[in-house]
């Protein structure tokens, strides 16, 4: 077990279990009505009643869940404990290309091949993606992302850990996944 230089979990803001709580109700009363429909009227709509409930265990697994970050000698860690999934995914430090913010687009200019979600929907802080390049079991060179929540001093202590990786922008993260992709292709 590494040592652990600094650890940060997941924080839950009032107003966002509020809305969670209102959507759980709204569709814990949608799947008694179908439940109802079914048996007092005979009306058969299972898709209806399967979707009422894959929106509650969705809603429960994006909100449950407590999410903790590490940072130790060797890399970051990410943690997740709740009651579908818990998990561990870990990133060494000579992987990572960099960490900037999450901005929502319908393309960006790099190409991720798995993406990985480490943060509450309870959580109001801001959305990090860390980029970083790794090898697939097969051998070959993907480019990965996880997305994660932090605080100020947790990200703090990460810049000092890789400094001028952190908080940097999504186009500089880019130009450094096709630099290392270029890299990869003349060594071949």
């Amino acid at each position: 077990m590494n040592k652990k230089v600094f650890e940060d979990s997941s924080i839950v803001t009032k107003k966002n279990v509020i809305v969670m709580i209102v959507a759980i109700l709204l569709f814990t009363g949608f799947l008694i009505i179908n439940i109802l429909r079914y048996l007092e009227l005979g009306v058969r709509e299972p898709v209806v009643i399967f979707l009422d409930i894959m929106f509650l265990y969705v809603i429960f697994s994006r909100c449950y869940p407590k999410y903790t970050n590490i940072l130790d000698k060797r890399g970051i860690r990410f943690i997740r404990k709740s009651l579908f999934l818990s998990g561990e995914h870990e990133v060494p430090y000579r992987e990572i290309i960099g960490v900037h913010k999450y901005k929502a687009a319908l393309v960006h200019a790099a190409k991720f091949r798995r993406s990985f979600t480490f943060n509450s929907a309870l959580d109001g802080r801001t959305v990090w993606v860390l980029a970083y390049r790794t090898t697939n079991k097969k051998g070959k060179p993907e480019n990965r992302r996880v997305f994660f929540k932090a605080s100020e001093d947790f990200l703090n202590t990460f810049a000092e850990k890789m400094p001028n990786k952190i908080r940097i922008t999504e186009e500089e993260v880019a130009v450094e996944i096709f630099r290392r992709e270029e890299e990869s292709k003349s060594r071949r």
